[in-house]
């Protein structure tokens, strides 16, 4: 499943179709979020020492430059994936699983989600693992934000854009646990499979 699960999320990176980046979401619960997530699973085996290569994140709300807003939130994400802050390397960190997804990923209002929390919110509220109730004026305010993105045509392209970041970001970490897993099966000549999604039209 753990090897699966990584091979859809590459896919899910790579697709143009908006549907399946939502997915990340969901890919990104089964592998690192989950009561059990596949990731402790897997590795209770090969015992890596995990690292997440990404940007520092959002520390606070008073540090989100570039802020957008609509319907009144005002809303910025992080820059997450390291080869976009290639003319700054001092701002890329390395860190372990729990680091990664304690990362400050995206201000919305007055808030400021962890890659964690905003995932969790894609996934549980977004309606990518079922379809639940903002709670908290924070999730309403992320709501807002998203849907206020869809209404302009351009289907909430910032914030799929860091959900494309953060899967990114957690398949390059878990890469060396991939290859490792996959290998028995590679012994005996079988491979997994690599997904392909067709694109888009445009």
């Amino acid at each position: 499943m753990f090897c699966y699960v990584m091979s859809d999320l590459d896919a899910c990176i790579r697709s143009t179709w908006h549907y399946h980046q939502l997915r990340i979401a969901g890919l990104m619960r089964l592998l690192a979020i989950d009561e059990q997530p596949l990731v402790i699973q897997v590795n209770r085996t090969h015992r890596l020492r995990l690292a997440f290569s990404h940007g520092f994140g959002l520390l606070n709300s008073a540090q989100a430059t570039g802020a957008l807003e609509h319907d009144g939130i005002a809303f910025a994400p992080a820059v997450l994936e390291p080869k976009r802050l290639s003319t700054s390397p001092a701002v890329v960190k390395s860190s372990d699983l729990q680091g990664w997804l304690s990362a400050g990923a995206i201000s919305a209002g007055a808030t400021v989600w962890s890659v964690r929390e905003f995932v969790q919110q894609m996934a549980y509220v977004e309606g990518l693992t079922h379809a639940g109730h903002a709670r908290t004026e924070a999730a309403r305010d992320l709501l807002t934000a998203r849907k206020s993105q869809i209404r302009l045509s351009n289907l909430g392209e910032p914030i799929l854009d860091l959900l494309k970041q953060i899967g990114r970001v957690t398949h390059n970490g878990l890469t060396p646990l991939f290859q490792l897993a996959q290998r028995p099966r590679q012994e005996e000549g079988w491979r997994y499979p690599t997904f392909t999604y067709e694109e888009a039209a445009t």
